[in-house]
């Protein structure tokens, strides 16, 4: 068996059998073999990032990622994508053609660089070694089994992206048969924070659950969900695990998104929590005024560590802990509210009017993905309704404008579930190309513009004084307004339209749900104005 082989039984065995990228001479040996193999598919992007970001949404969606690029000019346009799946914990396999024994002799003792070099030394993978859990360059044949073994059994443990690296005469070489010996994942829960956690839960008088990524990256739902009915404890959800649990499960406040747009009528319930108890949350910066409000009242369980309160605890495995809790009998007496989400009404076209309408719209649909690009729309997005599990993405730890629509592609590509994409125009400018790639690939999106004609988000953060006085926005967030709805003529392929009312819009939605064609993508700009806020 090949190297080339061996990665793609190895992209097999987790759950990939789509690699994305653009085909370059150092990889060309790679994408060979891909061709020569029934089940694996490369799919060819518009661009590196665009390659990133689909391998991303691919790991999110179950199994693993992986993408393969150019060495230099296209590996380093990859690195926001995967700093995205290094922060918020996606399993992403970058998988590099290399330059030869001989091109970097040449570079060193001639000066000659190699096609693509900087000049400085190992460059790709000194700057994945920053972005990834495990990097290596697979330059000794001997050992090139064991390091593909470790770089997928790293990746799935730590939930993170790997970075490998072949030379690019190195493709076809045939590997040694052997074993190797992989360490064995181990569930372990520390007594001494069982203890700690057990005498601070018994003695809290408003504990309420957060429920994160690691949660769904594992697959703990059933564990889950046995705890929080064991203990009739409300919960909430934070945004990268949002509709992985039921959503009508009567104990489920909402999902917690920002401190920015932080509704009290909502979350009164974790303001006044005596013991906030998360698992597998990613703490960002829209979570930051809450985290210090309540540390010291918190235990927190996520990726391999664990504190109550200012007590640390490592290494714990989070499977361990609420098997724990799980036998505990324990019984909350919090007040469950009742859950009410509601979107303000208005005269002019608005972000309430458009995420109202979606909201409407998807109780009536099936099989769909909700992917929520970072915008100003983001915190509405959280407070969308989801009628099923396992439908909603986004970005909100990284928060990488224009990651939504090609992380859609990902997801689709994986699930099967036809993306409803909702996007900031400015983000959706940064990855526009994309559209391309759906028409190429029969990728069923709606794609929903928010169209302002601005970095809406920018001028919310940095002067949202703008949004409530007579002044004009910051020149610097202001946007060309494109013709979003001409895509298709320029692209040859899909649907678009330009909507100025709650009306047509839901016409639209409408018109998407019944179409005929549903191997094609659908654009909708929603023209709104520049001032408008969501209110949620």
């Amino acid at each position: 068996m090949t190297i080339a082989e061996y990665i793609l039984q190895k992209l097999k065995e987790n759950g990939c059998y789509h690699v994305i990228g653009i085909p370059g001479t150092s990889c060309a040996g790679f994408f060979e073999s891909i061709d020569q193999d029934n089940e694996v598919e490369y799919v060819v992007t518009t661009n590196e990032l665009e390659a990133g970001y689909i391998a991303d949404g691919y790991g999110r969606s179950g199994g693993f990622g992986a993408v393969c690029v150019s060495y230099g000019v296209g590996t380093l346009s990859l690195v926001n994508a995967i700093a995205s799946a290094f922060t918020e914990r996606v399993p992403v396999i970058i998988i590099n053609g290399g330059p030869t024994q001989e091109d970097v002799r040449i570079e060193r003792e001639l000066g000659s660089l190699f096609s693509h070099s900087t000049g400085a030394d190992q460059t790709d993978l000194n700057i994945f070694r920053q972005i990834t859990v495990y990097s290596e360059i697979l330059n000794d044949l001997a050992k090139t089994k064991e390091y593909i073994d470790v770089a997928f059994f790293t990746a799935k443990i730590e939930q993170r992206p790997v970075y490998i690296e072949i030379p690019q005469d190195c493709w076809d070489e045939k590997l040694p048969e052997e074993t190797i010996n992989l360490p064995q994942e181990t569930h372990n829960a520390s007594a001494d924070f069982i203890r700690e956690a057990e005498i601070k839960i018994s003695a809290a008088k408003s504990p309420i659950l957060f429920i994160g990524v690691e949660i769904v990256r594992k697959q703990l739902r059933d564990k889950i969900l046995i705890l929080i009915d064991n203990w009739n404890i409300p919960f909430v959800t934070t945004v990268l695990a949002k509709s992985y649990l039921p959503e009508s499960h009567p104990n489920f406040i909402g999902t917690y998104d920002s401190d920015l747009f932080h509704k009290k009528e909502l979350f009164q319930i974790i303001d006044d929590s005596d013991c906030p108890i998360s698992f597998g949350c990613i703490w960002g910066i829209d979570h930051r005024q809450y985290i210090k409000r309540k540390y010291n009242f918190m235990i927190d369980v996520a990726f391999n560590k664990a504190r109550v309160s200012t007590k640390y605890f490592s290494p714990i495995a989070i499977e361990s802990v609420i098997d724990a809790f799980i036998q505990w009998s324990i019984k909350s007496n919090v007040q469950i509210p009742q859950k009410t989400v509601a979107f303000n009404t208005s005269d002019e076209f608005s972000h309430d009017q458009i995420f109202s309408t979606v909201n409407n719209f998807l109780k009536s649909t099936e099989n769909i993905q909700v992917v929520l690009d970072t915008c100003l729309g983001s915190f509405s997005g959280a407070d969308l309704q989801m009628p099923n599990t396992d439908m909603y993405l986004a970005n909100p730890v990284w928060l990488s404008i224009g990651q939504g629509t090609p992380a859609a592609i990902g997801a689709y590509l994986k699930n099967g579930k036809h993306p409803i994409i909702i996007s900031g125009d400015g983000g959706f400018q940064m990855v526009a190309q994309s559209y391309s790639t759906m028409v190429k690939y029969c990728v069923p999106a709606l794609i929903i513009i928010l169209d302002n004609s601005l970095y809406a988000i920018e001028q919310y953060l940095i002067d949202g004084s703008y949004f409530n006085e007579n002044k004009p926005p910051l020149k610097y967030v202001e946007l060309n307004r494109w013709s979003y709805e001409n895509f298709p003529l320029v692209f040859n392929g899909g649907y678009g339209k330009r909507v100025r009312s709650e009306k047509e819009l839901a016409e639209e939605l409408n018109k998407w749900k019944n179409r005929d064609n549903k191997n094609q993508p659908w654009i909708i700009s929603c023209e709104i104005p520049k001032k408008n806020l969501p209110s949620n």
